[in-house]
């Protein structure tokens, strides 16, 4: 519950900035617990900690088809 309280302002904003289409490219930034309350709020968090430098991408391909078509990634084995 709490961590769709937390996210409800960064999906509404982003949702926004979708339909507007006027951005080829948005950009996040946020810590572990923000990446874990985006996962919560989707209901496909596993318990485990974002390890160091974990990422959360949101594409949005419009190209495609005449409607969006949203892939959503979660990489956490990222080598520096």
């Amino acid at each position: 519950m709490f961590a769709k309280q937390f996210t409800s302002f960064l999906w509404s904003d982003l949702l926004r900035r979708i339909n507007e289409q006027k951005y080829k490219f948005l950009l996040y930034s946020g810590h572990d617990d923000t990446l874990i309350a985006l996962l919560v709020s989707l209901e496909i968090w596993d318990g485990v900690w974002p390890p160091y430098a974990s990422m959360f991408v949101i594409e949005v391909n419009t190209k495609i088809f005449k409607h969006n078509v949203v892939y959503l990634t979660y990489l956490t084995n990222i080598r520096i």
